[in-house]
């Protein structure tokens, strides 16, 4: 059934049985989104060969500019309804600079640069000084709900975040990215191991949730969904500012102050989320983490649903406040791209296990495992367009 499988699963059947049936005219809506770099590049291997064996014309909305770039002979920029830009891959830097289509393809020319350029593994604090910590961490899922059969989701992973510092984990679809960053903020309780927020467990000897300050805090993949749709965001910031009162801690106690941190205008405190872009929407969301305490993020594929323009910016955004506010990141993403910029340590995760950990630059640029390099080969982000 198809909720019974991965979304890197589901799209070959989906492309394969459009061809199979005589197709001539196939439109493809984000087709490599939410995907691994494995699974993406293998999708658009499988579209250009519909394209060249069946004749099969592909029309293809995307975020995905190296989908575009890649597969696409003819390219148009689609801005508030309108079309402001033909080209094709070929034309991509003969763009004028400054544009909001040559802003848009920056990142197919931009030099790969990395946080950590030394490459040199982060400094160990003590235990106490780890903002996120997890320690022998096993998750095991029942396969079905009469069934007694069990699929591990994790096995033994230990992860630590410092204060002012980035951790990265990557992986396949279904390595248990996910499973991780749920068990990490407090949201799933594994069956083996232990988190500490600010060097206290999460879960108590019972199992329960132990009252802890909201130091550590989520950032979803869908941001729309992460809110309420209902509820204006400024009366949802004074909510999470009243709760820091009410436990005692100190605070700003203007809303504004939050939204100024994350370069929203005041506007923004009236409006509901449907009113809001992607990008605005992620910003409140981060926004609303800060006004609830957080001194460290877990971003689970931040980037997914935004443009690149508006990734770049989200990007800046999330470096300026770990420089000003001393914020750590712990992400999981497939996005290479946004690891590279963002994580100083990256973590590699196959099957629920930990396969190769170091510095981001060391990992991406001589990994040791094959899984590490089958990712790493399969980016395009790692082949600039010359």
């Amino acid at each position: 059934m198809p909720d019974t499988v991965m979304s890197n699963e589901i799209h070959p059947p989906g492309c394969g049985q459009s061809s199979w049936h005589g197709v001539t005219l196939l439109v493809l809506d984000e087709p490599t989104v939410g995907l691994d770099p494995i699974t993406r590049k293998a999708i658009i291997e499988l579209l250009y060969s519909i394209n060249q064996e069946f004749g099969t014309t592909l029309v293809i909305t995307t975020y995905d500019i190296w989908l575009a770039a890649t597969l696409c002979k003819r390219i148009a920029v689609l801005r508030e309804g309108r079309v402001v830009a033909h080209c094709n891959a070929g034309g991509i830097r003969k763009l004028r600079p400054g544009t909001y289509e040559a802003r848009l393809f920056s990142p197919l020319t931009r030099e790969r640069k990395y946080i950590n350029a030394a490459n040199e593994p982060s400094k160990k604090p003590r235990d106490a000084d780890y903002v996120l910590q997890a320690t022998g961490v096993n998750v095991v899922f029942r396969t079905g709900y009469w069934s007694h059969k069990s699929a591990s989701a994790l096995t033994n992973v230990s992860i630590s975040l410092a204060a002012d510092s980035a951790l990265g984990v990557i992986g396949p679809s279904g390595a248990g990215k996910s499973t991780l960053s749920m068990v990490c903020a407090g949201l799933l309780r594994p069956n083996g191991g232990q988190v500490f927020h600010n060097g206290t467990a999460v879960h108590t000897k019972r199992g329960r949730i132990n009252k802890l300050p909201h130091t550590v805090q989520m950032v979803f993949q869908n941001p729309f969904a992460a809110l309420n749709p209902r509820r204006a965001i400024g009366e949802w910031l004074r909510s999470l500012l009243r709760r820091r009162s009410h436990n005692g801690q100190a605070h700003a106690h203007d809303p504004k102050d939050y939204l100024e941190l994350v370069h929203l205008p005041q506007r923004i405190l009236k409006a509901l989320p449907c009113h809001l872009s992607g990008g605005e929407c992620q910003r409140a969301c981060i926004a609303g983490c800060l006004s609830a305490g957080a001194c460290a993020l877990i971003l689970d594929e931040p980037l997914g649903m935004l443009d690149p323009i508006t990734q770049d910016e989200i990007i800046e955004l999330l470096l300026s406040l770990r420089k000003d506010q001393g914020l750590a990141y712990f992400v999981c993403t497939h996005d290479l791209s946004l690891i590279a910029r963002l994580c100083d340590d990256l973590i590699v995760l196959a099957e629920g296990t930990v396969v190769e950990s170091g510095p981001t630059g060391r990992v991406l640029e001589h990994p040791e495992h094959p899984l590490t390099r089958q990712l790493a080969s399969a980016c395009l982000w790692n082949k600039p367009m010359a």
